[in-house]
């Protein structure tokens, strides 16, 4: 009978034992896909806004063609340049290319395939993480077509992209397959790949970027279009952030959670509807959407409400003759 127990006991204990091992290797992947989540979040809001910044510069001061060969020269370049703060591999993937480095591969193809059906169905898009390997993940995010000004190079041949854009995207892509897109189309996805060893360099409970330090959050996700130091208001490419505030404190009335609310609800979904400052639309268009979580969007906008603001050197004069 002794013996019996003794056998029972270790039975028992070798079970629970690979039942807590199961346990902890699931949680540990959790733990993981979750960093990867916040950590695509951050990668693809810093290039999107690397790409966007200098585009949307490009596009109000030389026009679309000049663009297309931007895009051409210097996307690549720019997206290896950045300093992501993890070994990465970052790129864009369409089935629709102009870019043929751009083609997506089949697990891309299968997330762009799912997120098209979700835009059928009317369902908002969010970003998925898929395993590749016991060693790699992959994160991946829609990239959609969100205002006008993007139609310059990828609406309708025959009447959103003028001649000299269209001669001059045939010259750069003779195979160019994106064109004939609408606002609110999937142009694409950014597709990460994360090596599992370096997301656990990162804590699983940490978020992605440091939100204790909000002013590097506001200067990472903010400053390469709302730029402190910009040299004239004819060099901006959107308002510094110092003239989003007082238009939106005059809008609110100065009350904090007026102006939280407000912000938040634009910067989750960025519109022309949702738009109090119209004459920067105007000028610039409509912000593009990131993925940013709604942390990071109260963070980012508490401080603006809670802190006085860099601002470039003409801009209190410009404010004065704008607002006498």
């Amino acid at each position: 009978m002794k013996c019996f127990v003794f056998l029972f006991s270790i039975i028992f204990s070798g079970c629970s034992s690979t039942s807590d091992n199961e346990e902890t290797a699931q949680n540990t992947d959790l733990s993981i896909e979750k960093t990867a989540l916040k950590q695509g979040n951050r990668i693809s809001s810093q290039a999107q806004q690397a790409l966007g910044s200098q585009l949307m510069k490009i596009v109000n001061k030389e026009g679309p063609a000049v663009a297309v060969s931007f895009c051409n020269l210097v996307a690549y370049p720019i997206l290896d340049s950045l300093n992501y703060g993890i070994d990465v591999n970052v790129r864009r993937a369409s089935v629709k290319t102009r870019n043929p480095k751009n083609k997506a591969n089949g697990i891309e193809e299968k997330i762009i395939r799912s997120y098209q059906q979700q835009l059928v169905k009317q369902e908002s898009l969010t970003p998925v993480i898929k395993e590749l390997s016991q060693d790699e993940l992959l994160y991946a995010a829609p990239i959609q077509t969100k205002n006008s000004m993007c139609l310059n190079c990828h609406g309708a041949t025959d009447s959103e992209i003028s001649k000299n854009t269209l001669a001059k995207i045939h010259s750069l892509y003779p195979e160019d397959n994106a064109t004939g897109h609408k606002v609110g189309d999937l142009r694409g996805i950014w597709s990460i790949t994360f090596k599992k060893k370096e997301l656990l360099k990162f804590q699983p409970d940490t978020a992605a970027v440091n939100v204790d330090d909000v002013l590097a959050l506001v200067k990472q996700n903010c400053y390469s279009c709302h730029s402190p130091n910009s040299p004239s208001h004819e060099d901006i490419i959107a308002p510094p952030l110092e003239a989003v505030k007082r238009r939106y404190l005059i809008a609110t009335g100065d009350d904090k959670a007026a102006f939280v609310t407000k912000i938040s609800a634009f910067l989750s979904d960025p519109s022309q509807q949702n738009a109090i400052m119209k004459g920067p639309v105007r000028r610039f268009g409509v912000m593009p959407k990131f993925n940013w979580s709604e942390e990071t969007i109260a963070k980012i906008v508490e401080y603006m409400y809670e802190n006085e603001l860099e601002q470039p050197a003409w801009f209190e004069q410009h404010h004065r003759e704008m607002h006498p």
